[in-house]
């Protein structure tokens, strides 16, 4: 029994994948495309339905710097865009939360309906 657990250990341990070789010329540039498809659907567009985010004005964004609506999602931010929210709804007003629905596409938010909810 013990010999049959080794030996059936031995040939797991082995029996790994082997080694690939370098992608070179063709194979590596249809991997590059395979990427850039795999980015293109990542992008695909989100359907938003009555979410709750936390609001932020660009003007607290260093990267971005001026009046902008944006809001936190998935550890990132995303801009918030036709919101209906009137102008600069978030500047000067730490802990903003917006309702949301909308289309999330990349790192913007078209929005069909949005509210204040704080």
């Amino acid at each position: 029994m013990k010999r049959s657990i080794l030996f059936l250990s031995a040939v797991l341990l082995f029996s790994g994948c082997p080694q690939q070789p370098a992608k070179t010329g063709d194979a590596a540039a249809k991997t590059g495309e395979a990427a850039k498809t795999g980015e293109a659907a990542a992008a695909k567009p989100v359907e938003i339905t009555d979410q709750v985010f936390d609001a932020v004005c660009g003007c607290e964004i260093k990267e971005v710097g001026k009046c902008s609506e944006w809001l936190e999602h998935e550890g990132g931010l995303v801009e918030l865009k036709d919101h209906g929210l009137g102008s600069m709804p978030f500047c000067g007003k730490p802990g903003s939360k917006v309702k949301v629905t909308g289309t999330l596409e990349g790192k913007t938010l078209t929005a069909t309906k949005a509210e204040l909810v704080k």
